[in-house]
């Protein structure tokens, strides 16, 4: 049993959304996604399998309950993403903050 939900997204989608309450964090394993702060965009994340770079992002859910600091978007024609929400994370490794 897999503790992750695999999702897919087409160009243009919104991954997450700056300012909104997160609960779950991604491994980007295909595809391009682009951050976007206040509206502008400050980078780009690249999956590359055979490399085996799989970028990830929106941790900070599982830290703490704050508002998301950034946009995440597909900005590749697809792109998918491994997610895990922190009620499932807590359940099979314990409190992220203790891992760390």
């Amino acid at each position: 049993m897999s503790c992750f939900t695999e999702i897919h997204y087409r160009k243009g989608d919104v991954i997450i959304s700056q300012g909104e309450v997160g609960h779950t964090f991604y491994f980007l394993y295909s595809g391009r996604v682009g951050i976007l702060k206040d509206g502008e965009e400050i980078t780009q994340l690249q999956a590359s399998a055979a490399e085996g770079q799989c970028p990830h992002f929106g941790e900070r859910a599982l830290l703490e309950n704050e508002p998301r600091q950034a946009t995440v978007i597909c900005v590749s024609d697809a792109a998918a993403v491994l997610a895990l929400d922190r009620d499932t994370f807590e359940q099979v490794l314990g409190p992220l903050k203790d891992i760390i």
